[in-house]
């Protein structure tokens, strides 16, 4: 038999007799149920203030972005007319609330950057970071610098992007040519959808899609995730003898992006 909800929280509360909750400390026991909810209980009331500040930052964020991201489409609707379906169905999407998004970080003053999953639509869809060069240092300070870019990446998913750069300085204190540049893929049912290389040396930006359809009219946007820096757009055009699209951002500044895709770029 378990402790009734409004009894399990009066316990954590502190709202019962000693000898009721050295009862209910000593049914805890033997019983799993009551013991994981009178803690799941507690953490709640402990970190509630911390809980809901994460969720609402993390929201906070979610809108902004999709927010400039349907103002740089719609710039794209009213400027070219041929990305005009492409762009709209983008927009149908983002109303849905679904999407592909890689975080992008680039310092090009102190050479590094990292490529991390955001969000994905679905989660139908898998990121994979790919080692980008081999290192000139021992193994094992090769590894220990990979695993600093990992951790980076990682870092960057989370939104924590203090603590990403600090890693990757880790990275390039042990091997400064490997947080030079990052690359990712996108993956669907193990088949490779997307690859993007990103260089801090030269500010590039460069996304292969090996599953936009002959005709389609894909498109790419940078969107900065700080103020001061604006979208930016990249068309894919086909490189038919290597069988991809390629869309290229140059010059890109230095600063913190998502990387989204158009719909048909991503379509398996």
């Amino acid at each position: 038999m378990h402790i009734a909800t409004q009894d399990l929280l009066a316990y954590v509360r502190g709202d019962l007799s000693e000898s009721v909750r050295l009862q209910y400390e000593a049914h805890f026991v033997n019983c799993k149920k009551c013991l994981e909810q009178v803690q799941n209980a507690i953490y709640l009331r402990e970190y509630s203030d911390t809980i809901w500040s994460s969720w609402t930052a993390g929201e906070h964020r979610r809108a902004i972005r999709q927010q400039k991201l349907a103002d740089v489409l719609a710039s794209v609707l009213s400027a070219t007319p041929a990305l005009r379906n492409e762009a709209q169905a983008w927009i149908d999407q983002v109303g849905r609330g679904t999407g592909n998004a890689w975080r992008l970080l680039l310092d090009r003053t102190a050479q590094i950057t990292a490529l991390a999953q955001g969000s994905v639509s679905h989660g139908q869809f898998e990121f994979r970071l790919q080692p980008v060069v081999a290192g000139i240092g021992s193994p094992e300070g090769e590894a220990e610098a990979w695993k600093r870019i990992v951790r980076g990446s990682e870092l960057l998913a989370n939104g924590r992007f203090e603590d990403a750069e600090s890693e990757l300085k880790q990275a390039s204190a042990l091997d400064i040519r490997s947080t030079g540049s990052a690359e990712g893929t996108l993956d669907h049912c193990g088949r490779r959808l997307v690859d993007l290389s990103v260089d801090a040396h030269r500010g590039s930006v460069l996304i292969k899609s090996r599953s936009l359809q002959e005709g389609a009219c894909g498109f790419a946007v940078l969107i900065p995730e700080q103020e001061g820096l604006d979208g930016m757009v990249a068309v894919f055009d086909a490189i038919t003898e290597e069988a991809y699209a390629l869309a290229e951002f140059r010059d890109v500044p230095s600063g913190r992006y998502s990387v989204e895709f158009s719909p048909s770029v991503t379509v398996d």
